[in-house]
């Protein structure tokens, strides 16, 4: 229930910005609106009007020429798109918003904007261009030694990005990678739980619920 007064509110908010004069400063408020109103979408499914207000957001954010906004509405827009069915526009605003903050140098929303393209890739079969992209972003990670952080994620990246490139290599047959993959994601659950003073898993099924235990115990 709060999500949606959060969301009404910040509508209430927008709509009286669009009763002012469209200056530069009244601009630059609706984005914040706009981008303020994201989080409580994410919770309340498709309702009327999402879409005009990501659209709303990246028109807003283009004329600012704010690349960084831009990556994000084109997120939710690729989000979107993929819950109603269109993967091709999905690929399409997820491909612009992970070009955005490549061409920014912007690891946080290459991060973010890596995982919405592979969950868009997937339906169509697209798991070469996965696999090309995921492990590019995957070494960056790593590079930089960041496999426990958040991003601007709700959730660690790193372990939902190896389950995708496991998901892509095994399904053009690379079983080994595949395995290799998905046994990174089995030791970063084991890191946490140790973090957390938590037993490591016994099997398979019980580590399936210790990483929704993590997801749990790191989201506060």
């Amino acid at each position: 229930f709060s999500h949606w007064e959060a969301y009404n509110f910040l509508k209430s908010a927008f709509e009286i910005l669009n009763s002012q004069p469209d200056t530069t400063e009244v601009k630059k408020e609706k984005q914040r609106i706009l981008l303020l109103m994201i989080t409580p979408l994410s919770f309340l499914g498709l309702p009327d009007g999402i879409l005009e207000i990501y659209e709303s957001g990246e028109k807003i954010s283009k004329e600012l020429e704010d690349s960084k906004s831009v990556s994000k509405f084109y997120m939710c827009l690729s989000t979107y798109h993929s819950l109603r069915g269109k993967p091709n526009l999905a690929i399409k605003y997820a491909e612009g918003a992970f070009e955005e903050a490549k061409k920014n140098n912007d690891l946080e929303l290459m991060v973010d904007s890596s995982l919405v393209l592979a969950i868009a890739y997937t339906p169509v079969g697209e798991y070469q261009k996965s696999i090309d992209l995921l492990s590019d972003v995957i070494s960056q990670i790593e590079k930089e030694d960041r496999k426990h952080d958040f991003f601007s994620c709700p959730m660690v990246p790193y372990s939902f990005l190896c389950v995708y490139g496991g998901i892509a290599m095994g399904n053009l047959g690379f079983f080994k990678n595949a395995k290799e993959s998905n046994f990174d994601v089995e030791h970063l659950i084991m890191d946490e739980l140790k973090m957390h003073g938590e037993e490591p898993p016994k099997s398979i099924a019980e580590s399936m619920k210790k990483s929704n235990l993590i997801i749990g115990l790191t989201s506060f």
